[in-house]
């Protein structure tokens, strides 16, 4: 038993000895009002401890809990940070990708021009050997 409650019940019990012994009603009445606030404080400061007690574990654990919440927050930020950084690795990538792509493309289109060009002189040069064959052909059939 605590020290506390050792006093307490040792109050309760000097005013139950004080009611047993009063032989005046009234006097005897105001005793009997006194042991039932002296009960009322006790149970109230028995509760007011009790919820002390129960506020105080609570808040141990709520920190605990705000604590793992903390390091769920701060893994989920390492982890953006890890993402954002592989999307940008990406982006460049496929951006250099890209634009290789769009010089070898030119490349081709530049190299598809000038092969155009020499197709159309051989074509000509082709014609212009039909035409001599021909006029050979004619001259020989003469």
């Amino acid at each position: 038993m605590t020290e506390a409650r050792r006093v307490d019940e040792d109050v309760k019990h000097q005013i139950e000895q004080l009611i047993l012994s009063e032989s005046d009603p009234r006097e005897r009445a105001r005793l009997l009002i006194l042991l039932q606030l002296n009960n009322s404080l006790v149970d109230n400061v028995v509760a007011v401890r009790e919820l002390t007690d129960e506020f105080k574990h609570h808040r141990k654990e709520f920190e605990a809990h705000v604590e793992q919440e903390m390091k769920f927050i701060s893994y989920g930020r390492g982890a953006m940070w890890g993402v954002i950084a592989m999307l940008a690795v990406l982006q460049i990538m496929a951006g250099y990708i890209f634009s290789e792509h769009m010089a070898d493309f030119k490349e081709v289109e530049k190299l598809s021009g000038e092969t155009s060009e020499v197709v159309k002189v051989h074509q000509e040069h082709h014609r212009m050997e039909e035409k001599k064959f021909d006029e050979i052909l004619s001259r020989m059939k003469k």
